[in-house]
């Protein structure tokens, strides 16, 4: 490897190339060094290999990727975010969040003894008992059920409530924040909120054949809460599935089905990573 060049004082007013200050001999000098090294002097084309080291062909960019997002016409599948993506931040902060933080008493009190709180109950507890043997900070111990309902119920809540502030994405917490959601949903305490682009978008992918379908770390079911209940009325009839984290090994399987062309609802051979990229005004989905 060649010594790198060294440091040559600029010496003014020379009115010869071979004085070693002069940009003229600086060049000269520059252009030897890389061609003792075999490096070819500025300005000279590198000639690209046709083929690989491997012996396989160089694969050419598609026109696609050359000059920007891909043709509507060679999309099939499109996979949208919700978070930033279909609806703004602070819904999710502002709204939903607070929301489940300021209910989740209500509705543990509501349906305290029913199957699904029952199983809620245990996912938090097996949830606690891992951030108790983890060391984490705000965590409380959950008392056996035959401390009674409320012991119980204080002790759900005081860590429901620190989940949410740490913004912890675990299924026990979004199960049970979708539970409660579903109460608020029902009840039109809480539409859904959408960019104001996002409807259209959907609905021309809709016609134009593309199957669309929506990953958050959110439940399946909070999902399909949004999207049946927002301000612009029920928009799941143009969405074909929704995929969540709680269980990551499924959904990621799920995905790669669906970008190859396999599997029940597999009829994509394109899927944009997670997201549409937002355009530039910052609102929702691009088409």
């Amino acid at each position: 490897m060649a010594s790198p060049v060294p440091p040559v004082s600029q010496v003014s007013g020379c009115r010869a190339c071979c004085v070693p200050g002069c940009a003229s001999s600086q060049l000269r000098r520059r252009r030897s060094l890389k061609a003792a090294a075999g490096l070819p002097a500025a300005g000279t084309s590198i000639p690209r290999p046709r083929q690989r080291l491997d012996g396989r062909r160089r694969l050419r960019a598609s026109p696609a990727s050359a000059t920007g997002p891909p043709q509507l016409s060679s999309i099939r599948s499109v996979v949208l975010d919700i978070e930033g993506t279909t609806s703004p931040i602070s819904f999710v902060t502002d709204v939903l969040f607070p929301y489940a933080r300021d209910n989740v008493r209500k509705h543990l009190d509501a349906t305290y003894g029913s199957d699904e709180t029952n199983d809620d109950i245990a996912m938090l507890r097996a949830q606690v008992e891992q951030d108790l043997s983890e060391g984490i900070a705000g965590v409380v111990p959950v008392p056996p059920d035959e401390a009674g309902k409320d012991p119980v119920i204080d002790a759900l809540v005081a860590n429901v409530e620190a989940m949410i502030k740490a913004d912890r994405k675990i299924t026990s917490l979004k199960q049970l924040q979708g539970h409660v959601w579903r109460t608020g949903f029902e009840s039109e305490e809480i539409k859904g909120v959408v960019f104001d682009d996002v409807p259209p978008a959907l609905q021309k992918w809709h016609a134009s054949g593309i199957k669309t379908y929506i990953y958050s770390s959110g439940s399946r079911e909070a999902q399909r809460l949004i999207f049946g209940n927002t301000t612009y009325g029920d928009l799941r009839k143009y969405l074909c599935g929704f995929f969540d984290t709680t269980n990551q090994e499924r959904s990621t399987q799920l995905l790669r089905n669906l970008a190859v062309g396999r599997g029940r609802s597999a009829v994509a051979d394109t899927v944009l990573d997670r997201c549409v990229p937002r355009s530039r005004s910052g609102k929702g989905c691009r088409s």
